[in-house]
């Protein structure tokens, strides 16, 4: 249908693609795996028209219906070209207007006029219809702030479909949602290629891949290593493509024998207004222990995690609590900052909305929870305040293109850096993290494993909650399994089973 050959693009000294040749075929959802930078989203801004012909060098073509008609080359001057082409781009951030309403959102750019004059009517007409094709059930006039992270995704998707296009490039389209939304919508975009819709998928997450796609091209530093059937190859193959090392390499861990309590925790139970959230009685993390929570979505993981550290709004936390520098056991901490004096830190969830100051600086995120430590005589010591900042984006890897940059611009891997930048900073004893590696590449997942098993080298305790029942497994060196906010089992012995685990999440 069409064909990208030799596709090269260089943003100056940086070869961002190399001679990339893709295809796509009619009807099918074609996968396109890599680690960040390896080069999926310029190829696909290339064919989505935001890097206009003449940008890069390398052809596409489209093949017609009617194969006796010779191919036509696309050059595209910009989106619109491409929209016009019936090809339609999604990008990994929401281009949602938050205080616009639903319908508005949905014919942004694409509004419907009767003689030059916009038609309302004519708009919620084609609106209700198209939602109604679609199976989307959210009202047209609310603002669109008040839809699930999963409709707003829908929302984006179903303004590209408005043009009909014939293929629908997705990036990271599941990345912000939730275990229960990622299924709808996956179901959906399956929905979408029987319908004869042609798919390009961009994903970390492999389960999604196996699922939906009929090939599979990897892309590594800027080349395409190879195309396959998804059914003639394996997750794991996948993943050692695109990082070149085998996947025992990337879960490989160490244990250390364990030290004494740095956490221990009796008959804890979390309420909010009289409902009770957690029941999970009694649990330990000891020094050097990587213990982790399994369980599914609801299950209590998070809750469980910002109860320990005073994070949950409105809740009553019940219970005996003796933290890391807690001489004896009291009350959980009240807040994160008392958590903080007591040696406990959180990496949130949602790094984007409880964590980062996207806009911000990264010296600013850095030391958000530090920065009394640089001000000497009422004034910041801005020169000691840079180097440490300096000293930790070294240790830790970020690429950045410098301290003064916005958090925004990093990517979701370097972002979650940061927040690991600010927990060095503080050096609690017991660190807690929640999702640590959702949304972003294998790679640097693997760097994050790599990080939290040095961490326990250097004294730390990690407690830390996982969708990803493979890391989970891999990493742990205990296990809680919750289920209905209570603690179902506990695994000690290495190596776990899956499916020992997901009989212990699955239990009423």
């Amino acid at each position: 249908m069409i064909l990208l050959e030799n596709i090269t693009k260089t943003f100056g000294a940086v070869n961002a693609l190399d001679g990339v040749s893709f295809e796509i075929r009619p009807g099918e959802v074609h996968a396109l795996c890599g680690e960040n930078g390896a080069g999926k989203s310029t190829l696909m801004n290339i064919l989505g028209g935001v890097w206009p012909h003449g940008t890069y060098s390398g052809s596409m073509r489209r093949r017609p219906k009617d194969s006796r008609e010779g191919d036509v080359e696309l050059c595209f001057r910009n989106v619109h070209d491409a929209t016009r082409a019936r090809i339609a781009l999604v990008h990994q951030e929401l281009a949602i207007i938050p205080d616009m309403p639903v319908i508005d959102n949905l014919f942004l750019g694409n509004e419907m006029a009767i003689a030059g004059i916009l038609s309302r009517k004519k708009q919620y007409s084609v609106a209700k219809r198209h939602f109604a094709e679609l199976n989307i059930r959210a009202p047209l006039q609310c603002a669109a702030r008040e839809l699930s992270i999963g409709l707003q995704q829908k929302l984006e998707i179903a303004r590209a479909l408005l043009n009909d296009p014939e293929v629908l490039i997705l990036d990271e389209p599941t990345s912000a949602l939730s275990t229960d939304e990622a299924e709808v919508l996956v179901e959906w975009i399956r929905d979408l290629a029987r319908r004869g819709t042609a798919c390009i998928y961009i994903s970390h997450r492999m389960d999604e891949v196996f699922s939906l796609a009929d090939r599979i091209t990897v892309l590594r530093d800027g080349r395409s290593i190879w195309t396959r059937a998804a059914a003639r190859t394996t997750p794991d193959e996948v993943i050692e493509t695109m990082v070149d090392r085998p996947t025992a390499d990337i879960y490989a861990h160490h244990p250390l024998p364990p030290g004494p309590p740095v956490l221990e925790v009796s008959d804890l139970k979390v309420s909010r207004q009289g409902t009770p959230l957690l029941d999970v009685g009694n649990f330990v993390v000891n020094e050097g222990e990587i213990v982790g929570l399994a369980g599914v979505m609801g299950a209590g993981r998070t809750c469980l995690l910002r109860s320990l550290v005073g994070a949950l709004d409105h809740a009553s936390v019940e219970g005996r609590f003796r933290g890391p520098h807690d001489e004896a056991a009291g009350h959980a901490p009240r807040h994160p900052a008392e958590a903080l004096t007591r040696g406990l830190f959180l990496t949130p969830e949602d790094r984007k909305l409880d964590a980062l100051f996207m806009e911000d600086d990264l010296a600013t995120n850095i030391t958000a929870a530090s920065s009394e430590r640089y001000i000497h005589a009422g004034a910041v010591d801005q020169q000691r305040l840079n180097a440490a900042c300096n000293a930790h984006l070294a240790s830790y890897e970020v690429k950045a293109a410098a301290l003064s940059a916005p958090v925004a611009t990093l990517s979701g891997g370097n972002q979650q850096k940061i927040l690991f930048c600010r927990a060095a900073e503080v050096s609690p004893k017991l660190l807690l993290l929640d999702e640590p590696t959702r949304g972003i590449d294998i790679g640097a997942k693997a760097a994050i494993y790599r990080q939290m098993e040095k961490w326990t080298r250097e004294g730390w305790s990690i407690l830390w909650s996982s969708s990803e029942l493979p890391e989970l497994l891999g990493i742990s060196d205990r296990i809680y399994v919750l289920a209905g906010g209570r603690i179902t089992a506990e695994f000690k012995t290495r190596p776990f089973r899956d499916a020992d685990i997901m009989t212990k999440a699955a239990v009423a």
